[in-house]
């Protein structure tokens, strides 16, 4: 941008001014392209045809939908509430991940996903259901989710802050595992245990807070990819006398009582 405003190239720094914004705040970026397909939604002759141009999905047994794949080529992604006038309550194993069964093409562009923002009522994100989206920097998840399955995150490397759902009770194993642009994690109250590997290459993370509801963390719950070491700055926040305090002080972590 400097350059070109430098040397008055108007055309590049307009362009560059443009992407600039565009991607500097990605979850702006998918509220409006919330808004985009409600408008165009609300045109189509159709919606549940349009919709299913984006969405592939299966009605669950009690009558709401699981969405089983992403069809479409947005960077920033708004899932839709329902889809004929069925609610969403299921984000399906895989359903974003460039690992899923699709063409080239399709593969390729599930890595360049920017932002998500999940539906409200919202119940389960399943195993793998963002595995590698190697791009993804921003995922809003509603606080009615009370399931992420293991892998859910796993590979998100671009990926800088999450707000993890109140209504979550384990954090399943390697669900955020290789999450390189988190540097800070806290754990909502009435979470019980920590598996195996979840927070594992996350080599930027400096601060975890962890709830008096902790019972159960994993040695290798915060260690390098491998399982064999934790990262140097790492700082555990939990009450005094917890679990968590307990498990800091057998593995070398430092600890501070909130």
């Amino acid at each position: 941008i400097e350059y070109a405003n430098q040397t008055q190239k108007t055309e590049a720094l307009a362009v560059l001014l443009d992407y600039k914004n565009r991607t500097a705040d990605p979850q702006k970026e998918a509220e409006a392209q919330r808004k985009k397909q409600q408008r165009e939604m609300n045109a189509a002759e159709n919606p549940l045809t349009e919709l299913k141009k984006l969405w592939s999905f299966r009605r669950l047994e009690d009558g709401t939908l699981e969405i089983t794949s992403y069809k479409g080529r947005e960077l920033h992604i708004c899932v839709p509430e329902e889809i004929g006038g069925k609610p969403v309550r299921v984000i399906g194993q895989e359903a974003f991940s460039p690992w899923a069964r699709g063409s080239a093409e399709q593969k390729e562009h599930r890595k360049n996903i920017q932002s998500v923002i999940l539906p409200k009522g919202l119940l389960r994100i399943e195993p793998s259901a963002f595995f590698e989206c190697e791009n993804l920097a921003s995922v809003a998840i509603p606080d009615s989710v009370n399931f992420i399955g293991d892998c859910a995150f796993s590979g998100c490397k671009s990926l800088t802050s999450i707000v993890i759902p109140n209504g979550i009770t384990s954090i399943e194993e390697f669900s955020f595992c290789d999450c390189k642009g988190l540097t800070s994690i806290t754990i909502p109250q009435g979470v019980t245990s920590i598996d195996s590997f979840s927070f594992s290459g996350c080599q930027n993370l400096t601060d975890v807070v962890v709830p008096e509801s902790v019972t159960a963390i994993s040695f290798r719950a915060f260690s390098d990819s491998f399982g064999l070491f934790l990262p140097s700055k790492l700082v555990i926040h939990a009450p005094a006398g917890s679990y968590a305090e307990t498990y800091a002080k057998e593995n070398s972590i430092p600890f501070i009582a909130e």
